[in-house]
């Protein structure tokens, strides 16, 4: 039975594209246990299927295996999903080192200078929020935030 690489939907033998992703369907890889195995390792840990989407997003964009575990629970009660663990983010232990190597580079703008996305938002200073909430009655709305690249120390203000 075909299924979309993308949306992981099945088909009937006879069917040859996606009707929603208009991809081209696949045969669906056999289970782990037929293959040999592949152990799983938890990437992540997050408190809604929401938080983890993200995560996920780049996991497939990297084409790195993955699967959720306890993904309704949160759901349905918050609290019980909480207390065992949240929603797992599980990747193959074979795809875990280039799959944590690619979480802690993280996921911000990239750098203007060097190009790394390893990048930081800078917090304001006392002096700063002081002056946009005594002259506007706002506070910071109109002052633009700035980055700092971790490999190579670059501030600039995003969106100048």
């Amino acid at each position: 039975m075909p299924v979309c690489p993308k949306c992981r939907a099945e088909y009937r033998a006879e069917a040859r594209t996606c009707a929603d992703c208009d991809v081209d369907l696949v045969e669906p890889a056999p289970p782990a246990a037929a293959t040999g195995g592949d152990d799983w390792v938890a990437l992540a840990s997050f408190p809604t299927e929401v938080e983890a989407a993200p995560l996920i997003a780049r996991l497939d964009s990297e084409d790195i295996r993955h699967e959720m575990e306890n993904q309704g629970v949160s759901a349905v009660h918050p609290l019980l999903g909480m207390a065992i663990g949240g929603v797992i983010v599980k990747v193959p232990k074979s795809d875990g080192p280039r799959a944590l190597d690619m979480v802690r580079r993280g996921s911000g703008p990239a750098c203007p200078q060097c190009r790394s996305r390893d990048t930081m938002r800078e917090k304001f200073s006392c002096l700063e929020v002081a002056v946009s909430v005594l002259f506007l009655g706002l506070p910071l709305l109109f002052i633009p935030v700035r980055r700092r690249c971790r490999m190579c120390g670059h501030r600039w203000s995003v969106g100048h």
